[in-house]
């Protein structure tokens, strides 16, 4: 014979997606090179830089995975008996999938954008269960709970449950998708020192190259939509977040001169 424990979480999903821009290696080295002036005798950059509308090569885009952002309610029920867990055990994992997947996107070629929207309303429960043996009281320090350090905020989210070493079923596993909760995602964008060369990010004029990237992901989806009924999905980048990225690559980068 056996019970079910139920274990639930109150919070929101947070989901993760990770898109990707490259660039042809051809384009690249043209973009990064030097010529030389015959009249000022000296070098100088090439002046056709890369736009990600114009000169992309090839575009990926996938959902690194889900996890939870509780707001510290964790409940338990088992054969009638129902509670609060104050303390629970709590391990943060180093090597979660989640964490990998946008590891080694970051650690790849091309341009790489994750974003981190939230879903559901407020304290939204989420249900995890496991079969245990009839009679078994709940035993706390049997529950583990995995948690993962997000990688734009740093804060713990919510990835797994296991009660006596064994994983629950349940949580954020296997929910649909609608709209996110809030227009106010969560980014965090790398750019390799060659792939900001070829853009011009020192430059000014070449700002609206990168600004102009949510539109680029946003028609790349819709044809990914087209073929694939039911994603609905797209990613959103604020204008303010690449500002603020653009300011700090470019500081110590001193303006030209004009003549």
């Amino acid at each position: 014979m056996s019970n079910v424990l139920k274990v639930k979480v109150a919070g929101q999903r947070i989901r993760y997606e990770v898109s990707q821009v490259r660039f042809s290696e051809d384009d690249l080295l043209k973009a990064n090179a030097w010529q030389w002036d015959d009249e000022k005798k000296s070098l100088y950059r090439y002046d056709n830089k890369l736009s990600i509308l114009r000169d992309y090569d090839t575009f990926d885009s996938f959902v690194a995975g889900v996890a939870i952002q509780h707001n510290g309610e964790i409940y338990y029920e088992l054969g009638g008996v129902k509670g609060e867990i104050v303390k629970p055990n709590v391990l943060s994992a180093l090597t979660h999938p989640i964490l990998t997947a946008i590891d080694d996107a970051n650690d790849g070629d091309g341009l790489t954008l994750v974003s981190a929207d939230v879903y559901d309303v407020e304290n939204t429960i989420y249900e995890y269960i496991i079969e245990v043996s009839d009679g078994e009281p709940f035993d706390v320090s049997l529950l583990e709970i995995i948690t993962i350090s997000d990688p734009i905020t740093e804060v713990e989210y919510i990835v797994e449950l296991r009660y006596d070493g064994k994983k629950m079923i349940g949580g954020a596993d296997g929910l649909s998708f609608s709209e996110p909760a809030t227009d106010k995602s969560m980014f965090m964008l790398t750019v390799p020192n060659d792939y900001a060369v070829a853009m011009g990010l020192g430059e000014n004029r070449k700002l609206d190259n990168l600004l102009r990237f949510d539109e680029f992901i946003k028609e790349e989806n819709s044809k990914v939509r087209k073929s694939h009924k039911g994603n609905e999905e797209y990613i959103k980048i604020r204008e303010d977040y690449i500002h603020s990225f653009i300011d700090e690559h470019e500081r110590g980068v001193e303006p030209d001169e004009e003549e």
